[in-house]
């Protein structure tokens, strides 16, 4: 069990501190989408370099994960473009954006 909080509280807490300090107004809009573009240009690839770059590469390229992400992903999508196909008032443009979301996991 503790090992299991050593891993998840971390997370937990970044998450309630961004909550806490977005409802606390400590950082304008502005900020916070500089803040954004840093973590999505440079940390978060930083980080994903730094855990592939640990690996062997057999580990990485694991054609039975790989597979397995891919038919979960394709999954998702198909459901998601059937329900959303039928929803009301949800464009084309909507409707690509939704399944993109669906289909990428959060690489972090």
């Amino acid at each position: 069990m503790a090992g299991l909080l050593s891993i998840t509280f971390p997370i937990f807490a970044l998450i309630g501190l961004g909550y806490l300090t977005t409802a606390r107004s400590v950082f304008d809009t502005a900020t916070i989408r500089t803040l954004g573009r840093f973590v999505i240009r440079i940390a978060l690839p930083a980080l994903i370099f730094n855990a592939v770059s640990k690996r062997d590469l057999a580990e990485i390229f694991n054609a039975g994960y790989l597979l397995a992400y891919l038919s979960g992903s394709l999954l998702v999508v198909l459901a998601g473009w059937l329900i959303l196909r039928r929803w009301p008032g949800v464009d084309r443009t909507t409707r690509t954006a939704c399944l993109l979301g669906m289909s990428c996991s959060n690489s972090g």
